[in-house]
């Protein structure tokens, strides 16, 4: 600012002693002790809650499901999605039980209209690609599949191939908003 060096080391000499004689004070008094703290910087607890939350902890065990074989007719699943229920997403199994693909009630929506596809349609000619998660995974991943593929609901498979459970985007959001509140309380103590 001076256009010159020569005042270089007076000024280093200066803040060093404004630094030793303001320690306990702020430039700005709102200023939180770290970022962990600041309202700006929440982005850490839903980072922390999505790589530390294993899909286990949060997945749903229910004790009946609606799953569909590769030959069930198109008018059978309809009428299964209109009987209602908690499911998004209904799976399709082969002969031993292992999951096979996906039919998301849209699907199902697409073709249900056209009264003469439905006679022939089998669950095989709807159902889109397989989409699982493991209990072990992290909520990130499970986030980005469910993300990337457009599904509200996963089903979770063991190393067999079996259904051991659900996991469902309100289950991510639940236990994003608990960490989060845990966190605000925790910062006000």
């Amino acid at each position: 600012m001076a256009g010159s060096y020569d005042l270089l080391v007076p000024l280093m000499l200066t803040e060093g002693i404004a630094f030793v004689a303001l320690r306990n004070t702020y430039l700005y008094p709102a200023q939180v002790p770290t970022a962990r703290e600041s309202p700006a910087h929440r982005g850490a607890v839903l980072h922390d809650v999505l790589t530390t939350t294993s899909v286990s902890m949060l997945m749903s065990h229910p004790k009946s499901h609606v799953s569909f074989c590769r030959d069930t007719k198109l008018h059978e699943i309809v009428q299964k999605l209109t009987e209602g229920g908690w499911q998004d997403v209904f799976p399709v199994l082969d002969d031993r039980g292992q999951l096979v693909g996906l039919i998301t009630a849209s699907d199902v929506i697409a073709v249900a209209h056209q009264q003469d596809v439905c006679s022939w349609l089998l669950a095989a000619d709807v159902m889109s690609p397989v989409v699982s998660l493991r209990p072990l995974d992290h909520l990130r991943h499970a986030t980005e599949l469910m993300v990337d593929r457009g599904l509200r609901e996963l089903p979770v498979i063991d190393d067999s191939g079996l259904i051991v459970g659900f996991l469902d985007e309100a289950d991510i959001a639940r236990s994003y908003v608990v960490a989060a509140a845990q966190e605000e309380g925790g910062s006000r103590r």
